[in-house]
């Protein structure tokens, strides 16, 4: 068996250039020259995608009340588990690059990230088309 080592700085590197690359598909927030603009359109983004998120989500639960308060109510505590999860998971992200100034746009970006992939996955997983 082959023992494969890396070392701590590979792991920043393979990271800053995963953020990097996800700040390239994330809109418009890799066309700006300073960390604040970038943060501040990072912040915008995930303000609009939490809005999708919650639209997605009322829609779901509206369908659910009427004819399941037990999956409603399962849904409400998979959401808010799922929640806790998002923002460690890109506090954890952040990490690599903490006391830097990139540090909170990979935090950021994380959580725009996250936000979207939930829409889609409770659109997917309850056949939702609201959009």
């Amino acid at each position: 068996m082959t023992k494969l080592t890396v070392s701590f700085a590979t792991l920043v590197a393979l990271s800053a250039l995963s953020s990097a690359s996800a700040l390239a598909q994330s809109g418009n927030c890799g066309s700006f020259l300073s960390t604040n603009e970038v943060f501040q359109c990072l912040v915008d983004e995930h303000s609009a995608a939490d809005k999708a998120l919650n639209v997605s989500y009322s829609a779901i639960q509206d369908v659910l009340r009427s004819y399941s308060t037990t999956r409603s109510k399962a849904l409400v505590a998979a959401q808010r588990a799922w929640i806790s999860l998002r923002d460690l998971d890109c506090a954890s992200e952040g990490l690599a690059f903490e006391g830097g100034s990139l540090q909170k746009i990979i935090v950021q970006g994380c959580l725009t990230r996250k936000t979207k992939e939930r829409t889609t996955e409770l659109e997917t997983q309850y056949e939702l088309q609201v959009h």
